[in-house]
């Protein structure tokens, strides 16, 4: 007699390890990735032998799956893309051709068959979206031009993961290549490209007023049915199409991406995302056999060097061709040099997975399981690499070397928190500045991020003087000094009398006083610190409120990583720092 208990018994043990996993890799400062793959490896069949694979376990995989494409398409705006142009269609495509390419060939030099040694090239050359975020928010690496450029790379890949695994699917178990195989891909590319014609339709037409309406009903619970219904709707389409479940996820997510609930779903889809993506790597880990690994510790060690070898001299590469200097370049590719949690779903087909042969499959997902747990300290190792680099490069008697009078016109006092704030705020609407910059030891760390930075004290006459500060229409003081503000009061006033003062304090009571003195205060109470002081930089610069909004969600968004927040919080955000408490004569 069948026995329903007997049928959530591996969901049960499922969960328990996906709760240790999580608990376990918080504790231990790991990405939530690593955990969930070793727990994984300990309750499959060849650990413990708590659960075996089969096809609730798979299904449940395959789900996690979805729902990080559909994640993932959410922040793919087409017009965000657009705006950041340059580094996502310069540096991306040459990092994922570079990285990419090094990988297919050493496979093919192992022996592996053509097709499947491109296929499984391109993942390994991919990185982790999950843990670059981590580390990114972990860091407070937000508004570093470092982390655009990161971001720009990530968003390429994404693309390429795609359409590996669209070529994966036309190929389905055969690992030959020939006419019939390119045949087969052709035809999967033309319908790729229709899903996606289609997909945009449906999001002007259809999914964009269908969601405005939900949103004027204010039913979170039909908003959140909605939104199921399309990404299970959409991957079943595709894959019935013949091309895989993830590529409708993926347009599922791109048709919400530009929508004004796009906030609202992703908060109320986040917990099906991470409990079913949990499901995903748990699975992986049970495919593992630790004694074959620890059998062949050194093919192990050997891979993980060179895959890690590869990325960073190939991703440093891109982007030394992309015009960064060598010290970004360096952070760059220590930052992105893990594999791709898209590695784990191409290297777990049966056509890879039969290619590579037992010894070289086991090696590569052991050393990128291994390449996610050392990301922090390569990020680290990083980070002190191209400082080194940057100290060589500018010495102290050296830093007034620079044509000051060329830096661009808005001036940055300083990059604190709340000026890297400011600065991401530029940065993302394309508004000229500079930052500058009294110690040496920020000056050289903010070279090194990739920020437009100048050396010199704005309290010395001289040096206000030579950077032309009286043709200049703004200078924002992230850290205001009241004092000093006070004393040099008369000598602005009458040498540049058209310079707008634009400060950020904490007290009201100091925005009054600056006030009285003919500058600009901004009440600062927002966390992160420095965004209110950013959106009005921005408006006075006559940037576009409802653009400046949604940077704000973004960046709200972005910062939470570690700790989530609502979509409510995150909407009042958008509303209150608009309003925020400004002081000015």
């Amino acid at each position: 007699m069948h026995e329903p208990w007997h049928e959530l018994v591996p969901v049960l043990v499922l969960l328990m390890a996906g709760l240790a996993a999580i608990t376990g890799s918080r504790w231990l400062r790991l990405s939530p990735i690593v955990g969930y793959i070793v727990f994984g490896t300990a309750i499959g069949g060849h650990g413990l032998g708590w659960v075996q694979e089969n096809e609730t376990t798979a299904l449940l995989a395959e789900l996690g799956v979805v729902f990080l494409l559909f994640d993932i398409g959410m922040h793919f705006s087409l017009r965000r893309l657009w705006e950041t142009r340059g580094e996502v269609f310069g540096l991306g495509p040459l990092q994922v051709v570079l990285s990419g390419g090094a990988f297919t060939l050493g496979l093919w030099l192992l022996g592996t068959d053509p097709l499947v040694a491109t296929l499984a090239g391109t993942a390994l050359g991919l990185s982790s979206t999950a843990v670059v975020s981590q580390v990114i928010a972990e860091r407070r690496m937000e508004a570093s031009p470092v982390t655009r450029s990161a971001l720009a790379v990530l968003v390429i890949q994404d693309i390429a993961a795609i359409a590996v695994l669209i070529l994966l699917a036309s190929q389905g178990s055969s690992s030959e290549a020939g006419p019939g195989i390119a045949a087969a891909m052709g035809a999967a590319a033309l319908k790729a490209a229709l899903a996606f014609g289609g997909a945009m339709l449906l999001r002007r037409f259809a999914v964009g007023p269908i969601f405005a309406l939900l949103g004027k009903t204010r039913q979170r619970e039909a908003v959140t049915i909605t939104a199921l219904l399309l990404v299970l709707a959409a991957a079943a389409l595709t894959s019935w199409l013949g091309l895989s479940l993830t590529l409708g996820a993926f347009l599922a997510g791109m048709m919400l991406a530009d929508t004004k609930m796009h906030h609202v779903v992703q908060s109320e889809l986040q917990p099906f995302r991470g409990l079913l993506l949990s499901f995903f790597f748990l699975t992986i880990g049970m495919s593992l056999d630790p004694g074959a690994m620890l059998g062949s510790l050194h093919w192990t060690l050997l891979a993980l060097a060179a895959c890690l070898s590869i990325k960073l001299v190939t991703v440093a590469a891109a982007a030394v061709l992309g015009g960064a200097d060598r010290a970004r370049a360096v952070r760059l590719a220590f930052l992105v040099t893990q594999g791709s949690e898209f590695a784990f779903v191409v290297l777990a087909s049966y056509a890879v997975t039969e290619a590579l042969g037992a010894r070289l499959h086991g090696a590569l997902l052991t050393s990128i399981v291994l390449s996610l747990i050392v990301t922090p300290w390569l990020a680290t190792a990083g980070d002190r690499l191209a400082l080194w680099l940057t100290r060589q490069q500018v010495k102290p008697d050296r830093c007034r070397d620079t044509d000051l009078k060329a830096v661009q016109p808005t001036v940055i006092a300083g990059l604190s928190t709340a000026g890297r704030r400011v600065a991401a705020g530029f940065e993302a609407h394309r508004v000229p500045y500079v930052v500058v910059e009294k110690d040496y030891e920020s000056f050289t760390r903010g070279l090194s991020e990739g920020f437009p930075m100048v050396f010199g004290d704005l309290a010395d006459l001289g040096f206000v003087e030579a950077i032309s500060m009286a043709d200049r229409p703004m200078i924002v003081l992230p850290e205001l000094d009241l004092g000093l503000a006070q004393r040099v009061h008369p000598l602005v006033q009458q040498r540049f009398p058209g310079l707008v003062r634009l400060g950020g304090v904490l007290d009201p009571s100091d925005a009054d006083a600056f006030a009285a003195i003919g500058g600009h205060a901004v009440v600062m109470r927002t966390e992160p610190i420095g965004l209110d002081l950013a959106a009005e930089a921005l408006r006075r610069h006559r940037i576009d409120s409802a653009r400046i909004a949604e940077w704000l969600v973004s960046q709200q968004a972005e910062v939470d990583e570690a700790e989530p927040i609502s979509s409510i919080k995150r909407a009042s955000l958008a509303e209150r720092v608009p309003a925020a408490e400004i002081k000015q004569a």
